[in-house]
């Protein structure tokens, strides 16, 4: 009896939220990789890189990198109505973090470097011209049931060491898509889980050039 329950307790230790990573562009040893580590624990990380956050809020968290992060929501999911996003800056990186309303969860959401190529973004197709990160959040929502916008500032000038602008991109069909632009042409970044209220943080430094 005593196994059965150190079972049970470590099963219930188990974070609901499933997180995916892939590379870039069908890389496949980074495929090979796995899926980044989530921790049922408190996230070890320093008192700057929390950046003021209550260390008890801070659920789970997916190692830097530079290829997609992706989190997928239930099919069942209710949609997340985002109601803010605002911008910190520590040493050596920036963090972009989207709220949503207090009582709900966080949205699924694919994380990666935006592109010149066309892609399906709220049920159109859509061209990103400008460097940076797209964060497409689903099922989410940042209009109320009147339509009336619930984040109000949806293009904020940074002007950060890595995050210069960040910018609505599109809304509708359940999708919200946010564009960071970036200083650096390339970047890694790191995803946090924030609760009380459900928060997602994105932390973003410079990546690898490789060689030149």
């Amino acid at each position: 009896m005593r196994t059965s329950r150190a079972l049970l307790a470590t099963l219930l230790l188990v974070p609901l939220v499933v997180l995916a990573a892939c590379g870039d562009g069908g890389d496949a040893a980074a495929e090979d990789a796995g899926p980044p580590v989530v921790t049922a624990e408190v996230p070890e990380l320093s008192t700057g890189e929390l950046l003021g956050l209550d260390r008890t809020n801070l659920a789970a968290f997916t190692p830097w990198r530079a290829g997609n992060v992706t989190s997928t929501a239930s099919d069942v999911a209710p949609t997340s109505r985002q109601v803010g996003v605002e911008a910190l800056t520590a040493d050596g990186f920036d963090r972009i973090v989207l709220s949503f309303r207090r009582g709900a969860s966080a949205p699924g959401y694919r994380i990666g470097m935006a592109g010149n190529e066309p892609r399906m973004l709220c049920g159109e197709e859509t061209t990103v011209e400008e460097r940076g990160v797209l964060i497409h959040l689903t099922p989410a929502a940042v209009r109320d049931d009147e339509g009336e916008w619930t984040v109000e500032s949806r293009d904020l000038d940074l002007g950060l060491p890595v995050a210069s602008r960040a910018r609505l991109v599109c809304e509708g069909n359940r999708e919200v898509v946010w564009l960071v632009e970036t200083e650096p042409e390339a970047v890694e970044v790191r995803v946090l889980h924030l609760l009380q209220p459900a928060r997602i943080g994105v932390d973003i430094r410079p990546g690898d050039m490789g060689p030149e």
